[in-house]
């Protein structure tokens, strides 16, 4: 049975196979985010980013979201840089 990231990296094997992944960040992978005229590019779910982050350093969520602004919302690597969803209904 293949991963989420198998299966995204599958799918982006041909249209963007230089789409960038973020480490440790599998568990938040949610799908692929499309523009018309643009390569897919990895699409992750910011609350389970922020679950994730304050899982792995045993922290707060204030701490998390800290982190996450500086680190994570706040990198450009490039065009292939992931996507970061507000799923706000979760």
């Amino acid at each position: 049975m293949s991963t989420l990231r198998e299966m995204v990296e599958d799918a982006l094997h041909d249209d963007n196979p230089g789409a960038l992944f973020m480490d440790g960040m599998d568990s938040a992978i949610i799908g692929i985010a499309r523009q018309q005229y643009q390569p897919g590019l990895v699409a992750y779910s910011r609350s389970r980013i922020i679950a994730k982050l304050i899982a792995d350093f045993d922290g707060s969520e204030e701490e998390a979201e800290e982190w996450f602004s500086y680190n994570i919302e706040g990198a450009w690597v490039g065009e292939n840089t992931p996507i970061i969803i507000d799923d706000m209904a979760e």
